[in-house]
């Protein structure tokens, strides 16, 4: 089968790999679809202290069930998945809150383990504790398969929104407006939140903006970010403030843009060098600000989303770009260029 291989930092490569056998109580599924997280993107440009290599990634999965040894799914069933293989007995999983499974990082579809290899490939092999254990849905059939290729990444954020309190009438402002971002603004305002969505590219506020139709925009390359928060709040700052992207300064001076009591969610991900955060405690301390960080999502997240897709609750035309697995390497860097929104790469 087709498969991109990373070798190595910055070595994806397409190439013929041994089509996986179907597990003994898992099932073997055809890819139809795999959308490129930009988790994916940092480990290719970074790499990763887990990895041994050659690494499989992807873990925002569609497709069919081809074969089955199991009899929670059946030969022709149209399923997404996810990647966080729960363990469902440790003390995270026994409070509902199994996306911090403190077994999972060694058991992720995609991420760490060669047992479990991902998505960038025209098959996937799912293990019995994946099955039993990991997140998958069916797909309706009024979703596509790059439709429901989205369900993951909406999860994160929708697990994201649940840590903190949302109220109809209140701001937000998002910075960063990637498809992660443009997901924030869309699950903000279907609960009644008017959004201001920042970038320091125009093109990528564009595309974000006519898939999630925030009410401001910024481009702060051009405007101070700071100022025009202020502004478009009457000088009070955002209710919540999402910070959806890898950019430590913009991490740093989120409490600059909330309000007395603002939640702030720290929702990119940070390299190894630039974890380290300075943040103004007094700020936080004397406006009573809540700084959330989040992590994936649960199962049962999965089910509520793929619920939205049914319905037609987002312009998912407007997220996405597909393309054919040969191009993923061409596809990471139009991604990185913010030429376009979601790429959805079909094998």
């Amino acid at each position: 089968m087709k498969a991109a291989m990373l070798d190595g930092v910055n070595q994806l490569h397409v190439r013929e790999v041994a089509t996986p056998a179907c597990p003994a109580g898992g099932l073997l599924m055809k890819v139809k679809a795999c959308g490129l997280c930009g988790s994916d993107i940092r480990k290719i440009r970074n790499g990763s202290s887990h990895f041994r290599y050659p690494v499989l990634l992807g873990h925002e999965v569609t497709g069919d069930v081809i074969e089955s040894d199991t009899y929670l799914f059946a030969v022709g069933d149209r399923i997404a998945i996810g990647s966080v293989i729960s363990c469902g007995h440790c003390p995270n999983c026994q409070k509902g809150i199994d996306n911090l499974c403190e077994n999972a990082i060694y058991h992720s579809l995609g991420q760490h383990d060669p047992d479990y290899q991902g998505g960038y490939a025209e098959y996937i092999a799912l293990k019995k504790e994946m099955v039993e254990r990991g997140p998958i849905v069916p797909i309706p059939e009024n979703v596509s398969y790059a439709e429901a290729a989205l369900v993951e990444p909406f999860t994160d954020v929708l697990n994201s929104h649940e840590l903190i309190t949302i109220r109809a009438g209140e701001t937000a402002v998002v910075v960063g407006a990637g498809p992660i971002g443009a997901m924030h603004v869309d699950l903000l305002r279907a609960k009644g939140v008017t959004c201001i969505l920042a970038d320091i590219s125009a093109l990528r506020l564009e595309l974000a903006a006519k898939a999630s139709g925030p009410e401001y925009l910024i481009d702060s390359s051009k405007e101070d970010l700071k100022e025009k928060v202020l502004e478009y709040t009457g000088g009070r700052g955002a209710d919540i403030v999402v910070i959806a992207c890898s950019v430590p300064h913009l991490q740093s001076i989120s409490p600059e843009l909330a309000c007395f009591g603002g939640r702030i969610i720290l929702f990119g991900g940070l390299n190894e060098k630039d974890k380290m955060l300075a943040m103004d405690h007094g700020l936080i301390h004397y406006k009573q600000m809540a700084v959330f960080g989040t992590m994936g999502s649960c199962k049962r997240h999965f089910s509520q989303i793929m619920e939205l897709l049914a319905k037609k609750a987002f312009d998912t035309d407007a997220y996405i770009a597909e393309m054919p697995l040969e191009q993923i390497n061409e596809a990471v860097e139009l991604a990185e260029k913010g030429q376009v929104l979601k790429v959805i790469l079909i094998p």
